[in-house]
């Protein structure tokens, strides 16, 4: 049986400065900001879990395999 699996590749970044601008109405809320890309990065993938045991959909996190 395969598993359904997505993947994504997740570039590391600097923030170097961050300011918020709220606003009462969510579309005139915003941020401006600059910072750094890394090309140091992550690689995060997903896959539908088999039978644990607990309902179908039910989430679980495994790290390092």
């Amino acid at each position: 049986m395969t598993r359904e699996r997505a993947t994504a590749f997740v570039p590391g970044h600097v923030t170097a400065f961050f300011s918020a601008h709220p606003a009462d109405s969510p579309a005139a809320a915003g941020s401006r900001g600059a910072g750094l890309t890394l090309t140091d990065a992550v690689e995060a993938t997903v896959e539908l879990g088999g039978d644990t045991g607990d309902t179908p959909d039910s989430p679980s996190l495994s790290l390092n395999g």
